[in-house]
């Protein structure tokens, strides 16, 4: 059987996943419910449902916040937990976080509020031993972020030496992006800052 290409790009990428909610559809309409796979159907909703809505909003020029309305932040971020691909969680949670910058960065007297805050927090560290705080341009924002260095020590033979540094953290005040797993760090090439 040949399949035609639809006149979507959007849909011809997501043809599986549509096929599968037009089944689950099925089930829930006619009232099948042994017949749903809820562990599935639960891993659809979380992970695939906010990237297909983006896809199709941004196909038909369409503004996402039409259909999820203020919920598309939150529906971005549990989007991105749920990534399976390192790639794709990284890349929605960069995007819902510039959004995010987008909707507050014209709040009267925020950035300048944030900006003492950063220069505030990374002075804090100034004389810190075991931890501190560099200053990088926010991946998402680019603006300034904050990544915590800390010192990996090497505990032998009776001696305590500082054996290297590694990126454990970083946060941005402004767009509240907060890079924590070391998957996402690794990922962002934070260590190549140091």
């Amino acid at each position: 059987l040949l399949r035609a290409k639809s006149i979507s790009e959007t849909t011809d990428k997501n043809v599986s996943l549509l096929f599968t909610l037009s089944n689950y559809r099925d089930v829930i309409a006619h009232n099948t419910l042994s017949n749903l796979d809820k562990e599935k159907a639960k891993i659809l909703l979380l992970r695939d449902f906010y990237p297909l809505i983006r896809d199709y909003c941004n196909e038909l020029k369409l503004k996402i916040n039409f259909f999820l309305g203020t919920n598309e932040l939150k529906l971005a971020s549990i989007s991105s937990q749920n990534q399976e691909s390192i790639e794709r969680k990284v890349n929605i949670k960069l995007e819902a976080h510039r959004k995010r910058w987008e909707q507050i960065k014209n709040v009267p007297g925020f950035a300048e509020k944030m900006k003492i805050k950063t220069k505030n927090t990374y002075d804090s560290f100034k004389n810190n031993r075991d931890k501190s705080i560099e200053i990088v341009d926010c991946p998402a924002c680019d603006k300034e972020a904050m990544i915590t260095v800390e010192v990996d020590y090497d505990y032998s033979e009776g001696q305590v030496s500082p054996a290297g540094i590694f990126v454990s953290k970083l946060r941005c005040l402004f767009c509240k992006l907060i890079v924590e797993d070391y998957d996402e760090i690794d990922y962002l090439k934070l260590n190549d800052l140091l």
